[in-house]
């Protein structure tokens, strides 16, 4: 399975999220800019659950499309 973030960039989030939870973030600059970078990550990580829910749903399409030929297949069966 892929990874979203690297070791790295998730590194990165978890700092950013505690910055943002801390009351003396600094200025408002600084925590408009951690705020920026956190709707950033939110989004990708957004898009990402999107293109898996499609994923998904493909899946189940597909997964209903054998469950109709088998059934069929059962209600049809070859001649022996």
């Amino acid at each position: 399975m892929k990874h979203l973030f690297s070791l790295e960039e998730m590194r990165d989030v978890l700092e950013l999220m505690i910055a943002a939870r801390e009351p003396e973030c600094g200025t408002a600059q600084e925590r408009g800019r951690v705020l920026d970078r956190l709707t950033m990550y939110q989004e990708a990580v957004s898009a990402q659950l999107a293109a898996l829910h499609g994923q998904v749903r493909q899946a189940e399409e597909f997964a209903a499309d054998l469950g109709d030929v088998v059934a069929r297949g059962a209600q049809n069966p070859r001649p022996a």
